[in-house]
């Protein structure tokens, strides 16, 4: 029988239908658990941005909030209806530029999912254990989804496939049957976003709401499913054939299915910023760690790197969000300012005219054999030259908090740490971070998601 999308969309259902979490193997569980420790620390960071806190506070006064059965925004100390704790926590937790990725999924999983699954299980009293399982079904399947399609140009990924995620991690933790949770991706993909790219290069924060809305419409379709709200078979089919992508590959759907985990294979980020500028920024990071450079020693910086890297390099970013684009903004900024941190980006004025001085002196090379390592590599070549003729040089071929260069757990934790306690204090963080960590199943939902309310 020849495969067609709808037909391998069923298998990738039916394969998820009734898992729990010890149909799991450990390494996939423990990398879920820091997925969503690491996810939730930037949503709580992310709820303090002006934008975010105006629109929860705009929410809030709408429709009130402290009912049973509702969700937590972590980072505030209002609880609120599930549907709008999804949406608000997704645009806290894409609203920063720290949210984890995945190459094999081309986008962002986590921050579309973990707000939802996070909302239905601590809603409906869920379990840690079937927190996990949801988190790791939803993950895999929108991340399947994203590494099949071929988005249409200038399409944002969040707010697509991420939709179905959402919506298939939760169905997963209700225990849908196969059959059901294809029923629920139809729906799900019936609310696929046609969200443009260039709204996160160009710093314009409606891009946040790209994976609020993932989140929000995940959770919409299954509460519609389980009204009995039913779509066309091929709703699936449709979207992501033609409305959102020019086409899909339908064996990568279902191929080695089960052998491996797309969230094992994720990346961390250890700096605010554009994945795509981290290679960089490593190579920076080393030459730094061997010589002592202040900016006034720079003579000029050069980097290769392959297209994406570059894309931002040209125009001057015009405010903090475009900043997190630009390499060479970025590469002035840890030269002039020190280690790049979410404080990075709210310096003096007069200081980042110093940082635009210095971005003038960065070179960008587009190189075609790096282009040809993606996605199983994110390369770069940095070349430091100095005023009194030195010159300095590192490469990198898989940056800091990928699967080949993976975070250390210890790094994991101070910036789940860093990322909370301004909004949390000291100890409810810690507190967090150890239960989640001991991975203990029977932890109530609920109990973890009070910890992160003020």
């Amino acid at each position: 029988m020849e495969k067609n999308a709808q037909s391998e969309f069923r298998d990738l259902c039916r394969f998820f239908a009734g898992r729990t979490v010890a149909d799991f193997p450990g390494e996939a569980i423990e990398k879920a658990a820091h997925v969503l420790a690491d996810t939730l620390g930037v949503v709580v960071a992310g709820s303090k941005s002006g934008e975010v806190a105006s629109f929860t506070d705009k929410l809030v006064r709408m429709g009130g909030h402290g009912k049973e059965g509702d969700a937590t925004c972590p980072g505030r100390r209002e609880v609120l209806d599930p549907l709008k704790a999804t949406l608000i926590n997704g645009m806290a937790g894409s609203s920063l530029e720290f949210e984890e990725g995945n190459f094999g999924a081309g986008g962002h999983p986590a921050v579309q999912i973990v707000p939802a699954v996070t909302a239905l299980c601590e809603s409906r009293g869920f379990t840690l254990g079937r927190l996990l399982a949801s988190l790791i079904c939803g993950y895999e399947i929108g991340a399947r989804i994203g590494g099949a399609v071929s988005l249409r140009r200038g399409l944002h990924p969040n707010g697509s496939w991420g939709t179905v995620g959402a919506a298939l991690g939760a169905g997963c933790g209700c225990g849908l049957s196969g059959d059901d949770l294809v029923a629920l991706g139809n729906i799900a993909s019936s609310f696929a976003v046609s969200a443009y790219v260039k709204n996160s290069f160009t710093g314009r924060t409606i891009a946040s709401s790209f994976a609020g809305m993932a989140n929000h419409c995940g959770l919409l379709s299954l509460l519609m499913f389980e009204s009995g709200i039913l779509p066309d078979e091929k709703c699936f089919e449709m979207t992501f054939t033609r409305f959102v992508s020019e086409g899909i590959r339908p064996e990568a759907l279902t191929r080695d299915l089960g052998s491996s985990f797309l969230i094992v294979h994720n990346y961390v980020k250890p700096y605010p910023t554009c994945r795509f500028t981290h290679p960089a920024l490593d190579a920076l990071e080393r030459i730094l760690g061997e010589h002592p450079v202040g900016p006034g020693d720079v003579d000029s910086i050069q980097v290769e790197s392959f297209r994406a890297a570059a894309y931002s390099s040209g125009a001057a970013p015009e405010n903090e969000g475009a900043m997190k684009f630009s390499l060479p903004h970025l590469l002035a900024a840890r030269l002039v300012l020190g280690p790049l941190s979410l404080e990075t980006f709210r310096e003096d004025p007069h200081q980042m005219d110093a940082v635009r001085d210095l971005a003038g002196k960065v070179e960008m090379k587009i190189s075609s054999s790096y282009e040809d390592m993606l996605p199983e590599h994110t390369p770069a070549r940095l070349v430091l030259r100095l005023g009194d003729g030195r010159e300095f040089s590192s490469e990198v071929l898989d940056s800091l908090g990928s699967y080949e260069e993976p975070l250390p757990k210890e790094l994991l934790r101070k910036k789940f740490l860093a990322l909370t306690r301004p909004a949390l204090g000291k100890d409810a963080p810690r507190v967090f971070w150890e239960r989640i960590d001991a991975l203990d199943m029977e932890t109530d939902v609920r109990e973890l998601m009070a910890l992160l309310r003020p």
